[in-house]
């Protein structure tokens, strides 16, 4: 027996028509929503190409300079009618009317038929880029060498469209003498700061400036310093774990006796030519191992007995034990005789 179904149809409703097929049944409010979210989508995507087109011509233009700040401006724009344009991140939310054909046929407008674009304001001369401004697909990006506050520093190729052979550069070579010579350095810059109540908190050969007329090295990036005797690391802070002394990793308090031990792989890092401590080992390894007192950067047995003597005082796992920047600096400088 055959019986009609009782209730309501629903209004949404997908049918099944035999044909490998469904129709959705929508009713008329549905319906209509879908239709304006259809034309919405559509007018969005016709608005992310057309604006994608105008952005791909107007970076083939010479005159379009891109994420140009304000202070390079200033030395670029010096007679009545340069002109240039660069991309800005207003704040808030702007709309500006532009048409499809683009800001390139606009500037012709006005620049080839000298038609002002605001009172007397005349487009005259287009300033190119300059030769120090680089687009990013002349930049390849191989592989991470670090980060800090500011960012991050990468290693990678730029490709030139040289027309000279390339430029043959010079390196001084680094005597042992010279890497001495830093690490005493070093540790002197170390010394003023904890004497002025700073601890640096991120000791590292990255942070390490070379002036080449002096020959001496300056320490740099602040970023993570702090006025303070005993500071507590927040939850959130992310730590340069390769560097960090074992109680940093434990109790998460830091102190001056933590920039030392910072400094000995500091020390490692110049008699190893820049070499990453613990390579080869994630962060994830390090943290679980690091407060075993044995388990340490292996240290070169060829190197001068007082550079593996202070790498090995600053590593000690008793923070009370480790010297003050203050001592080592005075030991490094009357013991180069020993070295």
């Amino acid at each position: 027996k055959n019986e009609l179904p009782t209730g309501s149809e629903p209004d949404n409703e997908a049918v099944d028509t035999g044909c490998n097929s469904l129709v959705l049944r929508l009713n008329e409010t549905d319906y209509k929503e879908k239709i304006a979210k259809d034309r919405r989508d559509k007018l969005f995507c016709l608005v992310d190409q057309t604006m994608e087109k105008m952005l791909a011509d107007l970076e083939k233009e010479n005159w379009y300079h891109g994420c140009l700040p304000f202070e390079d401006i200033v030395g670029l724009l010096k007679m009545d009618g340069d002109f240039l344009v660069r991309e800005l991140e207003p704040e808030g939310e702007r709309m500006a009317m532009v048409p499809s054909s683009g800001i390139p046929l606009i500037r012709k407008h006005h620049y080839q038929n000298a038609i002002p674009i605001d009172g007397d304001v005349l487009l005259k001369n287009p300033i190119p880029k300059q030769k120090w401004e680089l687009s990013s697909e002349k930049i390849t990006m191989d592989t991470k060498i670090g980060s800090g506050q500011f960012g991050e520093v990468w290693k990678g190729t730029m490709k030139e469209d040289a027309k000279k052979p390339p430029v043959i550069v010079a390196i001084k070579v680094i005597t042992s003498k010279d890497k001495i010579g830093y690490a005493i350095d070093a540790a002197v810059g170390m010394a003023y700061l904890h004497s002025k109540g700073c601890i640096h908190r991120d000791i590292a050969c990255r942070n390490c400036l070379i002036d080449v007329k002096k020959s001496i090295v300056k320490i740099s990036d602040f970023g993570l310093s702090k006025q303070v005797e005993v500071y507590k690391i927040q939850a959130h802070e992310r730590l340069p774990i390769r560097w960090q002394a074992p109680e940093v990793i434990s109790t998460r308090i830091y102190t001056a006796k933590c920039d030392v031990y910072s400094y000995g792989i500091l020390l490692w890092e110049i008699f190893n030519n820049g070499e990453q401590p613990f390579r080869g080992m994630s962060n994830k390894i390090i943290k679980s191992k690091i407060c075993d007192p044995k388990f340490r950067p292996p240290v070169d047995p060829t190197l001068p007995i007082v550079i593996q003597r202070v790498m090995r005082t600053c590593w000690r796992a008793d923070p009370k034990k480790r010297p003050m920047m203050a001592q080592v600096a005075r030991f490094l400088i009357h013991a180069p005789a020993e070295m």
